[in-house]
């Protein structure tokens, strides 16, 4: 009964997930995740922990964006 008239009123709707650059709180953007990628295939991790420090990012979160294990919406 509860679970019905929550969805009858309109109360149940899950809003569409927020990816990259739409969240409020966003520190990357698609042109810093693709050029640490392309850092990442051609020196590693610690060029990305150089190009994080240039960015004034956390480097754990430019890496995880560079390894494909966040930021997997850019291609």
């Amino acid at each position: 009964m509860n679970l019905a008239d929550m969805r009858r009123k309109g109360r149940g709707v899950v809003p569409e997930p927020e990816y990259g650059m739409q969240r409020y709180n966003a520190t990357l953007n698609d042109d810093l995740v693709r050029q640490a990628r392309s850092e990442f295939v051609q020196g590693g991790v610690s060029a990305v922990e150089v190009l994080a420090n240039q960015a004034e990012v956390n480097q754990k979160t430019l890496i995880r964006a560079a390894t494909g294990k966040s930021w997997r919406h850019v291609q």
